[in-house]
This record gives structure tokens, C-alpha cells and sequence, in this order.
């Protein structure tokens, strides 16, 4: 039966990820299991299109807070280190600026924050 499905996901131009999928899905109706399955299948597509615009813009490295310090920061009183790495001020429709002499990371924490928010 796996090769059966198998075969109709590749007539169908569906991939193999529904067939290697679908016998993980858990469901009490057939509408509920077909949900499931063509929600996991929207996931995985919209995961593949974000890394592959991702991979377009040829981005150099992929960078982190991990190893950034932030002892050289000027921080406002108003926001701390963990608001900025969570990019939380965007709920509260905040502005961030960030501004510095050259070489102190400013870019590198706006392409970090920009990372998470497009993964959020």
C-alpha cells in the first residue's frame, strides 16, 4: 500500500514527503487525517520557499546573539538585552534604532532580529 501511495504522490507531482508522512498522522475522521496531512504538507512548503528565498539572497554568514557582547551597547533604561533579542518591542509597535561607530554590530543585530521575526 506505501508504494501504491507512493506512486499516486509522484503522478500527482506531491512529493514523497505525504507518503514517508502520513502514517504518523492521528485522526478520528477522514476529514480530520486529510487536514492534518495537507496542513503538515503547507508547513513543510512554506518552510522550503523561506529557505530558498533565504538561499537567493545570498546571504554570507548566518549569524547569532550567541558569541555577540553586549557590554559595548549603549542600551536605553527603557529596553533590555532580552527585548532586543526577542524582538519584542515589535509588539508593542516600538522603533529600534540602532546607531554606533563602525565595527560595534549594528547590522549584525538587525540581520539577527530580522532572522527571527521572518522564523516567527
Amino acid at each position: 500500500m506505501h508504494e501504491l501511495i507512493a506512486a499516486y504522490c509522484n503522478t500527482l507531482k506531491l512529493g514523497s514527503r505525504i507518503a514517508k508522512n502520513y502514517s504518523q498522522i492521528e485522526a478520528e475522521t477522514h476529514e480530520e487525517f486529510l487536514a492534518k496531512l495537507l496542513a503538515m504538507e503547507i508547513e513543510a512548503r512554506e518552510l522550503n520557499r523561506k529557505n530558498a528565498l533565504l538561499k537567493q539572497a545570498q546571504f554570507d554568514v548566518l549569524k547569532t546573539f550567541g558569541d555577540f557582547r553586549f557590554e559595548k551597547m549603549s542600551i536605553p533604561n527603557t529596553i533590555d538585552v532580552e527585548a532586543i533579542k526577542t524582538a519584542s518591542f515589535v509588539d508593542k509597535k516600538e522603533n529600534l534604532i540602532l546607531y554606533g561607530s563602525v565595527g560595534l554590530g549594528n547590522y549584525r543585530k538587525f540581520y539577527v532580529i530580522e532572522r527571527f521575526l521572518m522564523n516567527t
